[in-house]
């Protein structure tokens, strides 16, 4: 086993000791970042058309998202309610003229809900003073008649949303069409649109393909570089190793009458790994 070269370096290497592991650690680390940059370089070369594309369909992708205007990730269901009150606008209208009847404005046959909660709020107010355990009672028509002016406010509020001119309808449902439209294309609903947009204006989509592999090439070679530059290292360390043990070994030897024995450790260079770019063999 000790014959392979590759053994031999492993046995060379752990007479080193902390020095060539040290060393050893850097190599692997260096050789891993150039790897992965040169893999990333070849991958760009290989697929630039596809990149092309790929960015040509991004650039349209985020033209459109643009043009859109997209603001609101829940624009989509306030259209669709906003649609269904206008297409709902005259039986909504005449929901509220009825509701205003029953409850504000009444009749000589049928008084209005709030003068009808007035006069038993004027009794119960007449009861409380002759019983005061009513005065919970009271308290609570209080509310019921805080209550019934907040409801006629509201309704009030809601019935000006009504009145709108006759091409909004025509506006809603040409917006609500054009989202759907978006939406079906691309696979995706109005939040994950707007934050596919955002991703894509923050993206790198403007380069040119030949830029960025022009970048890839320029990572590679400093990485390349300081793969080269720590792999030196290790050589130098190596071959001090082995100098040394050359001296000890021969030290050892001709006491023992081997005087014209030679032993040489011989240093050739192979293509870079994580254990460097060194191969030995024991002469």
């Amino acid at each position: 086993q000790l014959a392979s070269s590759s053994n031999q370096l492993l046995w060379l290497d752990r007479l080193g000791g902390l020095p060539i592991k040290e060393a050893l650690s850097q190599v692997k680390c260096s050789w891993n970042n150039w790897n992965e940059a040169y893999l990333a370089f070849e991958k760009a070369k290989e697929e630039k058309d596809q990149i092309k594309k790929q960015n040509q369909q991004m650039e349209n992708l985020l033209e459109e998202l643009d043009a859109a205007q997209l603001n609101d990730e829940l624009e989509d269901r306030k259209l669709e309610i906003e649609q269904d009150r206008l297409v709902n606008g005259v039986r909504l209208h005449e929901g509220l003229v009825g509701l205003f009847a029953h409850l504000q404005e009444g009749s000589d046959q049928m008084p209005s809900v709030v003068d009808q909660l007035g006069v038993c709020m004027q009794e119960l107010k007449v009861m409380s003073k002759l019983d005061s355990s009513l005065v919970s009672y009271l308290n609570k028509i209080y509310d019921l008649y805080a209550n019934l002016e907040e409801l006629i406010k509201g309704l009030n509020e809601y019935s000006s949303l009504l009145e709108s001119d006759s091409s909004r309808l025509n506006e809603v449902q040409a917006r609500l069409a054009m989202l759907k439209r978006l939406q079906q294309r691309y696979g995706f609903d109005l939040p994950t649109l707007l934050q596919r947009r955002d991703e894509l204006r923050y993206s790198s989509i403007g380069h040119d393909v030949d830029t960025l592999i022009q970048e890839l090439q320029i990572k590679e070679e400093l990485a390349r570089q300081n793969r080269d530059k720590n792999n030196l290292i290790l050589r130098k360390i190596r071959e001090q190793v082995a100098h040394q043990f050359e001296k000890n070994l021969m030290k050892y030897l001709r006491p023992l009458g081997l005087l014209n024995v030679r032993f040489e450790v011989k240093f050739n260079s192979c293509n870079p790994s994580e254990k460097g770019a060194d191969t030995v063999q024991f002469l």
